[in-house]
């Protein structure tokens, strides 16, 4: 559990009253870092612990687990798609190539997920192309969206500031959008990961 505590009292020329500390333990050496509005600076512990009527301890219920992506150990064999196109095998040695790949979701445990991704590559391939070439160059505005089980188009004001999480470009026109839609309907259920 994480343990931070608060300066209640002013009596610190350092720190200005509220101070949060939050305690780091790195292979149980205890350190504490002090959040400011302009940054943060690590403490010893005993700049916290021997301040008993400085320091008081805030008890926050632990967070809730975030999901975390598999990685292989040191020496470990991992999965990916190299720059042809191609599902590869790597040896994990922590090196930048593999944290990057790690980091941008280019890192598989099984050959079967990797091969899965580069089909799902392929296909927003295929259906950006398609879509970039009915637009004839143009920047559209009708997104292809899936909505209670199908297919459908939704109009993005750009100038609105419309967020939608975009997998392939936007079509100029409804009628372009509902083409692609009832012309790549395997590559869109691709996309949208519903053909695992």
């Amino acid at each position: 559990m994480t343990k931070k505590y608060k300066l209640l009292i002013n009596n610190s020329p350092e720190f200005p009253p509220n101070t949060i500390a939050t305690e780091v333990d790195t292979d149980g050496v205890k350190t504490y870092v002090v959040q400011y509005h302009n940054g943060s600076r690590f403490l010893h512990a005993s700049s916290v612990e021997n301040r008993p009527t400085i320091w008081h301890e805030i008890t926050e219920p632990e967070p809730k687990q975030s999901f975390k992506r598999w990685r292989a150990e040191i020496g470990g064999q991992y999965f990916f798609i190299n720059e042809d196109g191609v599902p590869q095998m790597a040896i994990d040695n922590y090196e930048d190539w593999d944290d990057y790949r790690h980091l941008t979701d280019n890192y598989f445990q099984e050959w079967a997920k990797c091969e899965h991704k580069k089909y799902v590559k392929e296909a927003i391939g295929r259906v950006t192309h398609a879509i970039i070439e009915a637009n004839e160059g143009k920047m559209g505005t009708f997104a292809i969206v899936r909505r209670n089980g199908s297919y459908t188009t939704m109009h993005v004001d750009y100038l609105k500031g419309t967020i939608v999480p975009l997998l392939i470009p936007p079509a100029v026109s409804e009628a372009i959008a509902l083409s692609i839609i009832s012309s790549h309907k395997e590559d869109l259920d691709l996309i949208f990961n519903l053909k695992k």
